[in-house]
């Protein structure tokens, strides 16, 4: 590997402050990419405000959902075995 990069270093003689360039925008725009998401995530709340009022948090409504979903097979499932428990 260490070869490989001394002969990409002399090949680029000529052009290596665009080569450094480049290393260092990579460098920053892959730092720079996972506050984008956070950018666009923030915007997209401020412009399509939820309901309940402030910022949507995804997935904030899936425990309360899932609570709701599974509440009447747990009432019926528990009433059942204990029905067959005081038999």
């Amino acid at each position: 590997m260490t070869g490989f990069l001394l002969k990409v270093w002399r090949l680029a003689r000529a052009y290596r402050s665009r080569l450094m360039f480049g290393v260092v925008a990579g460098v920053l725009g892959g730092l720079l990419e996972p506050l984008m998401i956070a950018v666009v995530t923030f915007v997209y709340g401020f412009l399509f405000p939820s309901t309940g009022g402030g910022l949507h948090r995804p997935g904030s409504a899936i425990p309360r959902a899932a609570d709701r979903a599974t509440e009447p097979r747990v009432r019926t499932s528990g009433a059942a075995s204990l029905e067959r428990l005081l038999r």
